[in-house]
């Protein structure tokens, strides 16, 4: 691990706000792909749904929870079934009773504009953490905005290629098997700087239920 700099966020640096769960954010994100690949905008399925363009794009950044009744409209302003779209977000029968997650049934968002393939491949049984697994393709990035979380703590582990990641006012250029840790309300963003794929494994851990 080799840290470069130390930097502290610009005045004028966006912040996307807190994501509401990681449970969220991946349905928002598999929202987001769908109705790219369908050529709409969000003012298209926003009047479809009959819901408004910041809701809309709020769930799409996975900064609230939509209720059933709002994901059936969205689901049927994209002309797919609610099954269809929860799909990715449940869990199979084929997972042991929940104690492993098979290679075969872990569930992919792919963001083809960030360039990043999100695999979660957490077993159901698991209550206090989250894993994910991402490639990022070469120049992939979490984007330019800084990131938010509303609650737990995040660690990771490179398991190939290189990660540049900002945390707060620190900058560090991670390699294979480098680790690393930050808390939820730490402002971050990430990106591979390099012409090779990098991957990254994620341990998130979940809010305690009141």
């Amino acid at each position: 691990m080799k840290i470069m700099d130390t930097v502290t966020p610009s005045t004028d640096a966006r912040f996307t706000g807190k994501i509401a769960s990681f449970v969220d954010f991946w349905l928002g994100q598999q929202l987001r792909e769908i109705r790219r690949e369908q050529g709409l905008s969000l003012e298209q399925v926003a009047r479809r749904a009959d819901i408004s363009i910041g809701s809309l794009s709020q769930i799409e950044r996975g900064m609230t929870s939509p209720t059933v009744n709002m994901l059936n409209r969205i689901s049927g302003a994209l002309n797919i079934s609610l099954g269809e779209l929860l799909s990715n977000t449940e869990c199979t029968d084929e997972q042991t009773d929940g104690w492993i997650a098979r290679a075969a049934s872990h569930k992919q968002v792919v963001m083809k504009d960030k360039k990043i393939i999100k695999k979660i491949i957490t077993p159901s049984r698991c209550r206090s953490v989250d894993l994910y697994q991402a490639i990022i393709q070469p120049g992939g990035s979490s984007g330019d905005e800084w990131i938010t979380t509303r609650s737990g703590e995040i660690s990771g582990l490179v398991i190939y290629g290189q990660l540049q990641l900002w945390v707060d006012k620190r900058y560090v250029k991670l390699e294979q098997n480098d680790t690393f840790c930050y808390t939820s309300e730490m402002p971050r963003k990430w990106n591979n700087p390099t012409d090779q794929d990098t991957c990254v494994l994620w341990v998130i851990t979940k809010p305690e239920r009141e």
